[in-house]
């Protein structure tokens, strides 16, 4: 079951409810639903996946807004932060995201599919969410 978490109260209203996974995002443009009152800080977002993953939850973290041209620079960090949090997953929808973390994050495998939105679990794999086919942009590295 995966439940999604606005606010920090709600993330840990699903995890203790016995959620397997919930997701959630920053308070920031790089959210979609970046509204007054929800979502997370850094701070924030490190209590929370420490949090779940105590009650054997995992956190999906969405940076699911597109950069603005030449300005990319908040959706890296956005994903820098979630990673050095411990999340599980991005869910993101630019690829400029993607490809930050298939380059800065030891051992992901970036994979670029057809369709809508990109996901990167435990910062050990990059996928692009599929509607058809899958091309890889880089081979993990094998050790």
């Amino acid at each position: 079951l995966v439940c999604p978490a606005g606010t920090p109260a709600t993330l840990r209203a699903a995890v203790q409810a016995g959620a397997d996974a919930v997701y959630c995002g920053f308070r920031d443009e790089t959210n979609a639903r970046n509204f007054p009152g929800l979502k997370f800080s850094g701070e924030e977002m490190a209590e929370g996946v420490r949090l779940a993953h105590d009650h054997g939850s995992k956190v999906l973290v969405a940076i699911n807004t597109f950069a603005r041209v030449n300005d990319v620079d908040l959706w890296k960090k956005a994903a820098d932060t979630a990673a050095e949090c411990g999340a599980n997953a991005i869910i993101a929808a630019d690829i400029a995201v993607l490809d930050h973390v298939g380059e800065r994050v030891k051992g992901a495998a970036a994979r670029r599919k057809a369709g809508a939105g990109t996901f990167v679990e435990g910062a050990f794999r990059v996928a692009r969410e599929a509607r058809g086919r899958e091309c890889r942009l880089r081979s993990p590295d094998p050790a």
